[in-house]
């Protein structure tokens, strides 16, 4: 059962590292922009932050491999890359962590109302800290 686990989540980190480096060098999200533009045009951030920021929705991993690649190959600046994770920190809590993980289980182990106050605040932080990195 552990190893079935851990050859899972190793087999989607694999996918989700070279996924993000496709998408990186392949220039692919250019159409996705509209997407997480306006937050990087906010804070400030360079087009190579958002192709992370949109990794970052499919998975976390992937989304930081991006970005440290984009940093690798100064793409991107350190203060861009601390600034960029701070704020794919909300894209990663939508997509990866709330919904296929957090939401589900807590709504049924917490009950509804405290589950979605858990989830709730949970949003919350991540957009506490989000606006923190676009200010």
């Amino acid at each position: 059962m552990l190893y079935q686990y851990l050859l899972k989540s190793i087999l989607s980190i694999i996918i989700g590292v070279i996924f993000a480096n496709i998408l990186v060098e392949t220039n692919i999200t250019a159409k996705l922009n509209f997407l997480i533009k306006q937050m990087c045009i906010v804070s400030n951030l360079p087009d190579g932050a958002i192709v992370a920021a949109l990794t970052y929705l499919f998975n976390s991993t992937a989304g930081k491999a991006a970005l440290a690649e984009l940093y690798r190959n100064k793409r991107i600046r350190e203060d861009k890359t601390t600034t960029s994770a701070m704020l794919c920190t909300l894209p990663t809590v939508l997509g990866e962590s709330l919904f296929r993980v957090h939401a589900p289980i807590a709504l049924v182990f917490l009950g509804p109302a405290l589950g979605s106050i858990y989830v709730g605040l949970n949003i919350l932080s991540a957009l506490v800290q989000a606006e923190a990195a676009v200010n």
